[in-house]
């Protein structure tokens, strides 16, 4: 039998939020702004370019996937959250240290 590990209150999970609407600069400044009003969020990272919002929050505090569906009805985007595969988690991290992701976020998180 597997079990997963317990959150505890200092579990950071991260999340992927991906949009089917163009997004600007704006809608970018507007999603990171709401998405820090939520409780538990801990950082957010929203690209307008790749249409993609990465952000780390606490799971015993917030779900991740409600949220996304609050904030697609809140604020009316056309939103879906990336989770991984269970093949995809078999096979590591998908931010390796070697990555491009890491790097960016490395860079991000570390200022």
């Amino acid at each position: 039998m597997e079990t997963k590990p317990q959150a505890d209150l200092n579990t950071i999970s991260m999340a992927r939020i991906d949009f089917k609407n163009d997004l600007t600069g704006e809608d970018s400044v507007l999603i990171t702004r709401w998405l820090y009003q939520q409780k538990g969020v801990n950082h957010v990272l929203c690209n307008p370019r790749t249409k993609i919002t990465v952000f780390t929050f606490y799971p015993v505090e917030v779900n991740a996937t409600v949220m996304t569906a609050q904030m697609q009805d809140q604020l009316h985007y056309q939103v879906s959250r990336n989770i991984p595969s269970e093949k995809e988690m078999q096979n590591g991290c998908p931010v390796k240290k070697d990555s491009k992701v890491y790097t960016l976020i490395s860079k991000i998180f570390n200022h």
